[in-house]
């Protein structure tokens, strides 16, 4: 059953009329933009409710700046990142660096829970915009300078434009580019919250042989604690987090009694990267992929979200001109060659990265060149800064 959590009208009230397939922070931020521009889309989501899976998440300053560009202040419910560090396993710093003045524009890094973040995402959405939960496509094509959507409940409705939000497991990409699967980045992910654990000032990024244990601070005292194990093949684990990360020192064994006695439950999940980037889908000219169903890549430069943001604004800027259906395809060429070298670049850079620093067949001197060199992800970010999107 079909559950609306806007009721009002359906249709663009603009001239053209546009679904988004897929309500998390992507396709909100997708819809924001769109209704920056006058336009109303319909959104559908697969399950029957809006999840926000993943415990907490980090927004880098380029992530909050397409965010304020798109009329969404996060900075009241999120935790104002000045400085990270990089210790090893035992707690001993190796780096630790100030990022609370690299963006050229003052932008800011945060840190959030999900659930917050979905929070405001929709809370800057006006009540004409539809979101239809328990919700799949079926089958979609292009006739005649439309796209045709048939979905999961019968309805059959045409749209001038489809934007996939849908993430890494697209059933937008999976239907026109089947051999285009995700790919196991050989990671084995734990994500959950903690409250008040002292002692965690600023993001901690912990480094063993095959692991690593991250500690997040976020608002009211909470911790987002992030954990990964390096493995070739894709298996769950026999053991607990706890046992798992016994080695460690420093902050750890703290966080773990604290989980213990909370009695938490992880998110785990293994880490996948998308097949390659891509926002068209062959032999459709109105259909656009963005965010994780365009470009889903490794953790380490925190830019998932905020390149599914920068998507979203650059959405919102190429439709400063008034939109007819004509010029749909005009549009979603240009938002290609906008935007696919920048996140081509920055796909590579933090897959290499993360298992630069994961993998045991690759960290050879990695805590001595992170001593001489700085923070990977600190010289990450100063690049993807350079320039906006």
């Amino acid at each position: 059953m079909s559950h609306l959590l806007f009721s009002s009208i359906s249709a663009s009230e603009n001239c053209i009329k546009v679904l988004i397939v897929g309500a998390g922070p992507c396709g909100l931020a997708v819809a924001k933009a769109l209704q920056n521009n006058n336009i109303y889309p319909d959104i559908i989501e697969k399950d029957e409710n809006i999840r926000s899976d993943g415990a907490g998440i980090a927004i880098p300053a380029n992530g909050t700046w397409a965010l304020d560009k798109l009329g969404i202040d996060i900075s009241s419910k999120s935790y104002l990142i000045h400085s990270m560090q990089f210790t090893d396993d035992q707690g001993e710093i190796l780096a630790q660096e100030k990022i609370d003045d690299i963006h050229p524009e003052g932008a800011q890094f945060y840190s959030l829970t999900r659930d917050k973040l979905v929070e405001q995402l929709l809370s800057h959405l006006d009540k004409r915009i539809q979101i239809q939960t328990s919700t799949t496509i079926k089958h979609f094509a292009e006739e005649n300078d439309l796209v045709r959507v048939e979905f999961s409940n019968g309805d059959i409705k045409y749209y001038d434009l489809v934007v996939g939000c849908d993430g890494v497991h697209s059933c937008i990409r999976r239907q026109v580019q089947p051999n285009e699967l995700p790919e196991y980045l050989g990671l084995l992910v734990w994500r959950t919250v903690i409250d008040s654990l002292d002692g965690v000032s600023m993001p901690t990024y912990m480094l063993g042989s095959d692991r690593l244990v991250m500690l997040y601070p976020m608002l009211n005292n909470q911790i987002y604690v992030y954990g990964h194990i390096f493995q070739s093949e894709k298996s769950l684990p026999s053991e607990s987090f706890s046992k798992l990360f016994l080695s460690f020192g420093g902050l750890v064994p703290k966080t773990m009694h604290a989980i213990d006695q909370q009695n938490l439950n992880f998110y785990i999940h293994h880490m996948e990267k998308s097949h390659s980037v891509r926002f068209k889908l062959d032999g459709f000219s109105r259909v656009l992929l963005v965010g994780d169903a365009a470009h889903a890549f490794g953790p380490m430069l925190q830019n998932g979200a905020a390149q599914a943001f920068e998507d979203a604004y650059v959405i919102q800027d190429l439709l400063k001109e008034q939109m007819d259906s004509h010029s749909v395809i005009s549009f979603v060429n240009t938002f290609e060659k906008r935007r696919f070298a920048r996140v081509q670049n920055i796909f590579t850079m933090s897959n290499a990265k993360i298992q630069a620093i994961s993998d045991p067949q690759l960290i050879q001197g990695r805590n001595e060149a992170i001593k001489k060199s700085g923070a990977p992800n600190v010289i990450g970010f100063k690049l993807i800064m350079q320039q906006n999107p």
